[in-house]
C-alpha cells in the first residue's frame, strides 16, 4: 500500500526517523506506516485547504516526515514499548512555528468564497 497523496514513503520516514519499524514490533507493518503517513499528508492537506497532485513542496514534504514520525513516535510509546524512542508523548502533532511554513500553500478563505459564491 502507498500513502494517499505520495508525498513521502514507508522507506523515506525509516530514514528520516533511524528507526526499522518492522523490527520494533511485528505490528509496525509497511502498511501501518503509510496509513501514518497518509494521516500527516491528509492533515497538511486540511491545513493548506488543498492537497498537491504533481508537485509537493518542500515544506509539505517535510511537515509530512514530521507529523508522520511524530504520530508513529505516540503509537510506539501507546503499545508499551520502551527503548526505541524519547519517553515523552507528542501533545502537538505540528507546533505553531511548523504550521507557519504552510502559510504560503494556503488558499485564502475569502478566494474560496469568492468563488463558492459566484
Amino acid at each position: 500500500m502507498a500513502s494517499a497523496y505520495g508525498y513521502i514513503t514507508a522507506a523515506n520516514l525509516e530514514g528520516y526517523t533511524g528507526i526499522s519499524y518492522s523490527t520494533v514490533d511485528a505490528v509496525f507493518t509497511a502498511t501501518l506506516v503509510e496509513s501514518h503517513i497518509s494521516q500527516g499528508e491528509r492533515w497538511i492537506n486540511t491545513i493548506c485547504g488543498q492537497s498537491f497532485a504533481t508537485t509537493f513542496p518542500d515544506a509539505v514534504v517535510f511537515l509530512t516526515y514530521v507529523w508522520a514520525s511524530r504520530s508513529l513516535h505516540n503509537a510506539i510509546l501507546n503499545l508499551g514499548i520502551t527503548g526505541v524512542v524519547k519517553n515523552e508523548k507528542f501533545t502537538e502533532m505540528l507546533t505553531e512555528e511548523e504550521e507557519m511554513m504552510l502559510e504560503p500553500f494556503k488558499i485564502v478563505e475569502s478566494a474560496i468564497r469568492s468563488v463558492w459564491w459566484q
